[in-house]
């Protein structure tokens, strides 16, 4: 019972990450533009990789999870998501940063993949329909905490 919705709602904060990372991105953007001294062209590759990396982890994610289980799948989006945020964070170029959100987009698509699948999978027929739409409803939740941070963080001086 409660279980069940336990392991969906974890599920579904991979799919969170996503969220946040958009959100996030959508502040820090001119910022990262500034500080690196980018060139617009180059800031919005680095705002549309995400997207394009997230279809590659995506198509990745939907061999390697039949492979290693549903469950390693989420753990590896997470790390993805885990160790790209770090890169892109002590990023000192703009190579750095690039690789960084790499790692990122692979990771945020591999979990889109498999968290929804997961959570149909483990939830009893009567509440898989609602609890399949966490992962939606966490993406969302995401933008907006991302919008809210970029928000709160917006007036302090570097």
């Amino acid at each position: 019972g409660r279980l069940v919705y336990v392991f969906a709602g974890c599920a579904a904060l991979n799919s969170c990450n996503l969220g946040f990372d958009i959100g996030i991105s959508t502040s820090v953007g001119p910022e990262v533009e500034r500080e690196l001294g980018l060139s617009d062209l180059q800031t919005e590759l680095f705002l549309g990789l995400i997207n394009f990396c997230g279809i590659v982890g995506a198509l990745i994610a939907s061999v390697l999870s039949d492979y290693i289980g549903r469950r390693k799948a989420i753990a590896v989006a997470a790390v993805g998501f885990i160790v790209g945020c770090s890169v892109m964070a002590s990023a000192p170029s703009y190579g750095v940063l690039m690789g960084g959100r790499t790692i990122v987009g692979l990771g945020v698509g591999f979990g889109l993949a498999v968290d929804p699948l997961y959570i149909a999978e483990i939830s009893p027929p009567k509440y898989r329909g609602r609890l399949v739409t966490w992962s939606e409803i966490a993406t969302n939740i995401g933008i907006l905490l991302g919008f809210i941070m970029g928000f709160a963080y917006s007036g302090i001086d570097r």
